[in-house]
């Protein structure tokens, strides 16, 4: 009687384990990021265009940005960022949190009026949202 109330408490704990194991990766702020909707995108981009604007690259390479910047708009804020870089074409950030991960908005190499805006985590590179400029 006891053995089997042990083996079906190791059954119920393995049954969690593998349960977490493949619903535990989009538990992360990765994949919320990546689920969340167009609209939370396209403000996003503006926020990333309007930093764009007000901070131009001229002929540097690349601009850091201080990630305590008070012009910063809030939507960027809210994403912690550890880095924040700018390119005459791209806005570039490190979020912060328990799984950090890149947010890149940045023009197309082969269509010079599309951007897309993509996250990056180790080596999985996602496209979220494409816009035409």
């Amino acid at each position: 009687m006891r053995v089997s109330r042990v083996i079906t408490f190791l059954v119920l704990l393995m049954v969690c384990l593998v349960g977490l194991f493949f619903l535990g990766p989009s538990l992360t702020e990765y994949s919320r990021f990546r689920g969340k909707s167009t609209a939370y995108y396209s403000a996003l981009t503006q926020a990333f265009d309007k930093v764009l604007i007000e901070h131009p690259v001229g002929t540097n390479r690349f601009v850091e940005l201080s990630v305590t910047d008070p012009s910063l708009p809030k939507v960027i804020r809210d994403l912690q960022p550890l880095k924040i870089k700018l390119q005459p074409q791209r806005c570039w950030i490190l979020h912060g949190g328990s799984i950090e991960f890149g947010i890149s908005w940045e023009q197309d190499e082969s269509r010079t009026n599309v951007w897309t805006l993509s996250t990056a985590c180790e080596s999985d590179v996602r496209i979220v949202y494409v816009a035409s400029r």
